[in-house]
C-alpha cells in the first residue's frame, strides 16, 4: 500500500519526511514495514490473525519535528491453502457447483480468481467470487476434449492456488475395498493395514474417466483406537478396544458411488513372560545331566498396561534342540534320550490369541550330580 505526505509550509527549507508504523500501542510488528517512500508492505506469514497498525509521517526538522495525522490500517490474514475438489467427471450440456475455501484467510476475506483452461467447453459463470461464494460450471459441447482444468486462485496477495481436473469420460458404477494378501480377518494394537480400493465403470472394456477414491471411517473408529489416512492405510494405537468399524470408499468422479467394508480391532498380547519358580527367567536355566524330576515353566501373556491377559494361553514347544527334551502342554520340561554335558536346547512359549507373541528360554545340560 503507497502512502503518500506533504510538508507544510510549501516553502519549507527541509521538506524530507519519515515514515512508521506500529501495532495501536506504539509496538513495532514483526514483518510489517514501511520504506523511506511511504510503501507498506506485508509479509504474508506475518498475516496471522486480524488486526490494526498505525502509520504516521514526521518531518525530519531538528528545530520544529512535526508528526502526521494517524492512519489505521487493518490487516487480515492471509491464505495458507485453497482447498478445492481435486478431480470429478462431467456430462456434456450439464452444469456444475464449485466452490474453494481460501484456507487461513481473514473471515470475508477469502475471495477467489477462477480460470478454466477451455472456456469453450467448460464455461465458468463469475471470474471472481466472495468468501463461501460458489461458482457455476457450464459444460458445453465436448467433442474429442478429454479433460479440463479449472484453477482457483486466493485474491489476498498470497499466492495460493489449487486446481480441479474435470475429465469428459465413463462414470464409476461399482467401488470394491480390497484387503492384502494374507489378511488374517482383523487388526490388531500397534499394526496398521493397507487397503486398496477399484472402481469399475458399466463397460468392463472402459475405464472410469476418473480413478481413485476418498477414504472414511465409522465414527466409532476413534474410540476403538483406529485411523485411517487419505490412502486407504489403517492405522491401530498401541492401546484399542476391541470391536467392528466400517471403512467406506466414495469414487471421487462425483457419481457418488461407494463400497464399504467390515473390519475387526483385536487387542492382542505384545509379549509373554516365562518363570520358573515364580521368578522371571531371563539367563539360560541348566539342568544336570540324567535329571529325571525336570523343570516346571509357567507362562503368561503381556501387553499394555491396564489390560487383563490372563484369559490368553500358550502353547509350549521346543523350538530347538529337539532330540535333547520334551515339554509338555503344563510347560514341564524333561530330558529325553540321554544327552551329554554341554548340550543346548530352547523352549519357547507362544500366545494363542493370534498375536504371534513369544518368549524362548535357553537350556544347558551340565554335569551329573
Amino acid at each position: 500500500m503507497q502512502f503518500t505526505s506533504a510538508v507544510e509550509p510549501k516553502n519549507a527549507s527541509n521538506k524530507a519526511i519519515t515514515y512508521s508504523v506500529t501495532d495501536e500501542s506504539g509496538k513495532t510488528v514483526e514483518g510489517v514495514k514501511i520504506d523511506k517512500n511511504g510503501l507498506l508492505t506485508v509479509r504474508t506469514d506475518a498475516a496471522i490473525k486480524d488486526g490494526f497498525v498505525k502509520v504516521t509521517a514526521a518531518s525530519t526538522d531538528n528545530d520544529k519535528p512535526v508528526t502526521s495525522n494517524e492512519i489505521y490500517v487493518f490487516i487480515a490474514p492471509a491464505a495458507t491453502k485453497v482447498n478445492v475438489p481435486s478431480t470429478f467427471t462431467a456430462e456434456a450440456n450439464h452444469f456444475y457447483t464449485l466452490s474453494a475455501d481460501a484456507e487461513g484467510a481473514a473471515e470475508f476475506y477469502g475471495a477467489i480468481a477462477w480460470k478454466s483452461s477451455n472456456p469453450a467447453v467448460a464455461f465458468l459463470n463469475k471470474a471472481t467470487t466472495s468468501a463461501n461464494e460458489p461458482v457455476i460450471l457450464t459444460v458445453g459441447k465436448i467433442g474429442n476434449v478429454k479433460s479440463v482444468t479449472i484453477t482457483a486462485t486466493a485474491m489476498d496477495g498470497s499466492g495460493k492456488s489449487a486446481t480441479i481436473v474435470v475429465n469428459f469420460g465413463e462414470f464409476v458404477k461399482k467401488v470394491t475395498i480390497n484387503t492384502p494378501k494374507g489378511y488374517p480377518g482383523y487388526i490388531n494394537n500397534g499394526k496398521t493395514l493397507q487397503l486398496s480400493a477399484t472402481t469399475d465403470s458399466d463397460n468392463p472394456k472402459i475405464k472410469p474417466a476418473t480413478p481413485g477414491v476418498v477414504w472414511e471411517i465409522s465414527d466409532n473408529a476413534k474410540d476403538l483406537g483406529v485411523s485411517i489416512d487419505e490412502n486407504g492405510k489403517i492405522t491401530a494405537d498401541k492401546t484399542v478396544k476391541n470391536g467392528k468399524f466400517t471403512v467406506t470408499a466414495t469414487a471421487k468422479d462425483g457419481s457418488g458411488v461407494k463400497g464399504t467394508i467390515e473390519l475387526e480391532v483385536r487387542l492382542l498380547a505384545t509379549g509373554v513372560t516365562i518363570q520358573n519358580n515364580g521368578t522371571d527367567v531371563t539367563d539360560p536355566i541348566v539342568v544336570p545331566s540324567g535329571d529325571t524330576k525336570g523343570v516346571q515353566l509357567t507362562a503368561k501373556a503381556t501387553g499394555p498396561s491396564g489390560h487383563d491377559y490372563s484369559n490368553v494361553g500358550v502353547t509350549w514347544s521346543i523350538s530347538k534342540g529337539s532330540q535333547y527334551a520334551k515339554v509338555d502342554k503344563t510347560g514341564l520340561v524333561k530330558l529325553q534320550n540321554s544327552p551329554k554335558a554341554g548340550s543346548k536346547f530352547s523352549v519357547t512359549a507362544t500366545a494363542t490369541d493370534g498375536s504371534r507373541a513369544s518368549k524362548t528360554v535357553e537350556f544347558t545340560v551340565g554335569n551329573k550330580t
